[in-house]
C-alpha cells in the first residue's frame, strides 16, 4: 500500500512542487521511503528604458539564469515564481527520474544602484530503479522545502550601453528530516556582472539595434555536503539538492528586446573544483547547458517567461554516473539532464510616491533646410540617464526627475548642442533643437 502510494506521489511531484512553492524559511528536507528504506539527509536609476528589463530566476534584472548589472530605480521591486521540470531514464545510473523545482523570487532596490534580491526553493525528486549490485527496486519521492538565497547586487554604467557589477550570495540549507536551517552549511558566492546593450550604440543611419548581451563569471562555495552523511545513497543526495563542493560558473547570453515578446538564448557551464575531481572529464560531466526562450511582456511591468535547457554535452553514446558505483570523480560532477523544460511569471512594481517625473519632448531639425534629422542622439549628462533617439520625424520623447538638467543632442556631421531644460514633475517640458551642418572642406 504505502509502496503504491509512493508511486502515485511520483507521479503528482509536479503538484506536490507547487504545493510547497510558496515556503520560504522554515522548511525541511525529507524523503517519502518504501518499506525498509530511511530518508537521508547604472542603474536603471529614474530613467525610461527603450525596451523593457525583466527580473530573473535567479533574482533580479537579467535573463533566466544570467544576472544584468542594471539595477531598477530606488523603491522599485518585482516579484515572480518560477517552475522547472524534466523527466530523465539516464541521469542517475539504474534510475528513472522526475523532478519538478520552484523558485520564488522577490527583490527591491533600497537606492539606484544597489538591489536585494531573495530566492525561495522547492522541489520534489520522484526515482525509481535498481541500485547497482542490488537487487531489489526501490522507488522513493525526495522532497526538499525551504532553502533561500539572499543576495545583493550593485551595478555601474560606465556609459549608457556598457554596464558592469557584481553580486555577492548566500545560500541558506535547511536540515534534512528536521526544521530550520543548519548553519554549518550555509554557503556562499560572488559573481562578476557585463552588459553591452547594442541599442544604445550609434551607427550610421541606424537609429537602434535591439541586442543585449550579457555575461556572468563567478565562485560559489557549496557545503550542503554537510547535511547528511558521506555513506548515505548518491543518488538520494543529488535528489535532495546536495551538492559536493566548490565549483566556477560562467555564462553569456543574448537577448532581442521588444516591446512585446523578447526572445533569447543563454549558454552556461560549471566547472567543478574540488581537489579529488581535478582530472581530465569527458566534456558531459561537467553541466553545459543551452537555454533558448521567449519572455513576453502583455501588460506594464507583467512577463511571462518559457524556456527550455538543452544540455550541450549528453549524447548517445555516453551517460552520467551518479550511483553508488560510481569513483569520486563522478559522484562530484553535476550532471544535468538532457532536457528540462522552465515557465515562469514576474511583476515589476515602482515607487508610486510623489513627486513623479517629468515629460521631456522635442524635435531635432537642419539648421538650415528645417529638415527634420532621423536618429539625432539626445542625452542627459551628469545625471544616469540613458540617452534616446529620435524617430523618423525627428521626434523624441523621455522622462525625468525634477531639477534643472542638460539635455544635449548630437548627430555625426552636425555640430552638438547643449540646452538646460526646467524638469517640473507631472507637467512636460519642449525642447527642441536646431543643428547646423560641420562644414566641409573642398
Amino acid at each position: 500500500m504505502l509502496r503504491r502510494q509512493l508511486r502515485r506521489r511520483g507521479y503528482y511531484a509536479l503538484l506536490v512542487t507547487v504545493a510547497f512553492f510558496f515556503s520560504v524559511t522554515f522548511g525541511d528536507k525529507s524523503v517519502l521511503a518504501s518499506p525498509g528504506e530511511s530518508g537521508g539527509g547604472a542603474p536603471l536609476g529614474n530613467k525610461k528604458p527603450a525596451y523593457p528589463y525583466a527580473p530573473s530566476m535567479s533574482g533580479g534584472i537579467g535573463i533566466l539564469r544570467l544576472l544584468s548589472p542594471i539595477t531598477p530605480a530606488r523603491g522599485s521591486g518585482s516579484v515572480g515564481g518560477f517552475f522547472r521540470f524534466f523527466t530523465s531514464g539516464s541521469l542517475i545510473e539504474n534510475y528513472d527520474s522526475r523532478r519538478g523545482e520552484g523558485f520564488m523570487v522577490c527583490t527591491y532596490s533600497p537606492t539606484d544602484y544597489l538591489e536585494a534580491v531573495l530566492v525561495s526553493m522547492a522541489s520534489s525528486h520522484y526515482f525509481r530503479g535498481t541500485p547497482p549490485g542490488g537487487d531489489e527496486e526501490i522507488e522513493q519521492l525526495a522532497q526538499a522545502i525551504g532553502d533561500f538565497d539572499l543576495a545583493v547586487k550593485a551595478g555601474y554604467s560606465a556609459d549608457p550601453a556598457l554596464h558592469v557589477g557584481g553580486e555577492a550570495r548566500l545560500r541558506i540549507f535547511t536540515r534534512v528530516n528536521d526544521l530550520g536551517p543548519l548553519a554549518e552549511s550555509i554557503s556562499g558566492g560572488a559573481r562578476f556582472l557585463f552588459q553591452f546593450d547594442f541599442s544604445e550604440v550609434e551607427f550610421k543611419q541606424v537609429r537602434q539595434v535591439p541586442l543585449r548581451l550579457i555575461a556572468n563569471l563567478g565562485y560559489f562555495s557549496d557545503r550542503s555536503h554537510t547535511l547528511v552523511e558521506q555513506n548515505d545513497l548518491v543518488a538520494l543526495n543529488y535528489a535532495l539538492g546536495i551538492g559536493t563542493g566548490s565549483y566556477l560558473w560562467w555564462g553569456i547570453g543574448l537577448e532581442f528586446p521588444q516591446r512585446l515578446i523578447t526572445p533569447f538564448i543563454e549558454y552556461s557551464q560549471e566547472l567543478i573544483l574540488e581537489e579529488r575531481t581535478v582530472r581530465f572529464r569527458k566534456f558531459n560531466e561537467t553541466p553545459t547547458r543551452v537555454t533558448p526562450g521567449i519572455r513576453v511582456t502583455p501588460l506594464p511591468g507583467l512577463g511571462i517567461i518559457i524556456g527550455v535547457d538543452v544540455s550541450a554535452g549528453m549524447n548517445r553514446e555516453t551517460t552520467y554516473v551518479y550511483g553508488e558505483g560510481a569513483d569520486e570523480a563522478s559522484i562530484a560532477a553535476r550532471p544535468a539532464p538532457a532536457w528540462a523544460a522552465i515557465l515562469g511569471m514576474t511583476y515589476q512594481f515602482q515607487e508610486k510616491g510623489p513627486p513623479g517625473p517629468g515629460t521631456i519632448v522635442g524635435r531635432v531639425t537642419h539648421a538650415e533646410s528645417k529638415m527634420p534629422i532621423e536618429a539625432a542622439r539626445i542625452a542627459f549628462p551628469g545625471t544616469p540617464m540613458s540617452s534616446v533617439i529620435t524617430d523618423p520625424e525627428g521626434e523624441y520623447r523621455t522622462y525625468l526627475q525634477k531639477g534643472e538638467t542638460q539635455v544635449s543632442a548630437r548627430k555625426e556631421g552636425f555640430f552638438d548642442q547643449t540646452k538646460i531644460a526646467p524638469v517640473v514633475p507631472g507637467e512636460e517640458v519642449r525642447v527642441d533643437f536646431e543643428l547646423g551642418p560641420v562644414s566641409r572642406a573642398g
